[in-house]
C-alpha cells in the first residue's frame, strides 16, 4: 500500500480538474493490504494473489 495513502487523493483531484464536467469515478488501491511480510511466502498462494490484484487493477468496474 506504501505511497497509495499520500497519492491517492492527490491523483483523484487532478483527474477532477483536468476533466471540468464528466462524470469521475475515483481511483481505487488494488494490491496487498498492509502487512508485516512483503509477500504470502508460499509461492502458490503468492501467483493467486498477483492475479487476483491484476485482475483487480485491470477491471473497469
Amino acid at each position: 500500500m506504501g505511497a497509495w495513502s499520500y497519492v491517492q487523493p492527490r491523483v483523484n483531484h487532478l483527474i477532477f480538474k483536468t476533466m471540468p464536467g464528466r462524470l469521475h469515478n475515483k481511483i481505487l488501491f488494488a494490491g496487498r493490504q498492509p502487512s508485516a511480510a512483503t509477500a504470502a511466502g508460499n509461492k502458490a498462494m503468492h501467483l493467486m494473489e498477483i492475479s487476483h490484484y491484476l485482475k483487480n487493477a485491470l477491471s473497469l468496474s
